[in-house]
């Protein structure tokens, strides 16, 4: 009887520690390394799912009939902006939109142009990098229509 009771403790004891090792094995062969995913969807940064998002208005229903820039607007926290741009002509007339930037609000570079040779009314978003402490927008038109423009943006 004895020894019947040591043989199932035996045969038992063996069974646990064979379903163990069966456990264990995966944790211990060699792995494939993780392939590389496909291109991550870029997602922009809103209001509320961002820190430090600032809301910028570069021109507000500027009516202008002369090549001007644009009030300057300090987004220098921020890293880039969506700039949105709406251009409203009653008559035909030719504007370009474009970024400047300046480091002491007087002295400006052009950068990123956000519509070139506008002709009708037209809407749009461009992202723009924020390289400077101001950012504003230059209005160059060709004739002497009036156009009214909008541009506000979201920088992050």
């Amino acid at each position: 009887m004895e020894t019947r009771k040591d043989f199932k403790l035996t045969v038992t004891i063996a069974a646990a520690v064979f379903l163990l090792a069966l456990l264990a094995l995966p944790a211990l062969a060699p792995s494939r390394p993780a392939s590389a995913g496909g291109i991550p969807t870029p997602i922009a940064n809103l209001p509320g799912n961002s820190q430090d998002t600032v809301l910028a208005t570069f021109l507000d229903n500027d009516t202008n009939t002369n090549d001007a820039g644009g009030p300057a607007v300090q987004v220098f926290t921020a890293e880039y902006c969506y700039m949105q741009y709406i251009i409203d002509q009653t008559t035909g007339n030719t504007t370009t939109l474009k970024s400047q930037y300046s480091m002491d609000g007087t002295n400006w570079v052009d950068g990123i142009t956000l519509v070139s040779n506008n002709t009708t009314d037209d809407s749009g978003i461009v992202q723009v990098p924020v390289y400077a402490r101001y950012i504003r927008i230059y209005e160059d038109h060709t004739g002497s229509n009036a156009i009214t423009t909008t541009v506000k943006a979201l920088c992050k």
